[in-house]
C-alpha cells in the first residue's frame, strides 16, 4: 500500500487513503482482540486492564485504552447515525479528541495510529507498548488473590 501511495499521482483520488483507513481499522481490532484475550487469561477485568501500561505522552491516556477506543470506533461508527448518542460514543470521541483527532474528521484512524506511534504509522511500532502492557498486566495477575 505504501508503494502504491508513492507511485500514485493522486493517492486520495484513487481511494488509497480509504484503503489505508480500512487497514488501520482492522489493525486496531486485531490489537483489541489481543488485549481482550490477554486480559481474560490474566483474569483481570477489561476496565482495570485498560488502565495499565505505558501512556501516550501528550494526552496521558493509556495507549491500550486509545487502541481499544480506535477499534470500537472502527466497528461501531457506521451505526452512530442510527442510534441516540451513547456513553460509548462519548468515550470514543473524548479519546480521539485527547489524541488530537476528531472522530468526525477525515481518516481519524490513520491519524490515531500516527499519533500513537509518534509518526511511524505502522502497527509494528505498537508491539513494544503492547508488550509493556502485557508485562504489567501479568505482574498484577500474580498479585491477585485466588
Amino acid at each position: 500500500l505504501e508503494e502504491r501511495f508513492q507511485a500514485s499521482p493522486d493517492a486520495d483520488g484513487f481511494g488509497l487513503f480509504d484503503w489505508a483507513e480500512h487497514v488501520a481499522g482492522i489493525g486496531f481490532v486485531a490489537c483489541q482482540t489481543y488485549l481482550t484475550a490477554t486480559g481474560a487469561c490474566a483474569r483481570i477485568s477489561k476496565a482495570i486492564a485498560l488502565q495499565l501500561g505505558p501512556r501516550h505522552e501528550a494526552s496521558g491516556r493509556p495507549i491500550v485504552m486509545a487502541i481499544n477506543s480506535a477499534a470500537n470506533f472502527w466497528k461501531h461508527y457506521p451505526e452512530w447515525p442510527l442510534e441516540k448518542k451513547t456513553d460509548r460514543q462519548d468515550a470514543v470521541r473524548r479519546a480521539f479528541d485527547d489524541l488530537g483527532f476528531s472522530a468526525d474528521g477525515e481518516y481519524p484512524l490513520s491519524g490515531i495510529l500516527t499519533e500513537l506511534t509518534y509518526g511511524v504509522a505502522r502497527f509494528g511500532a505498537l508491539l513494544v507498548p503492547l508488550e509493556q502492557w502485557r508485562d504489567e498486566l501479568m505482574k498484577g495477575e500474580a498479585q491477585q488473590p485466588n
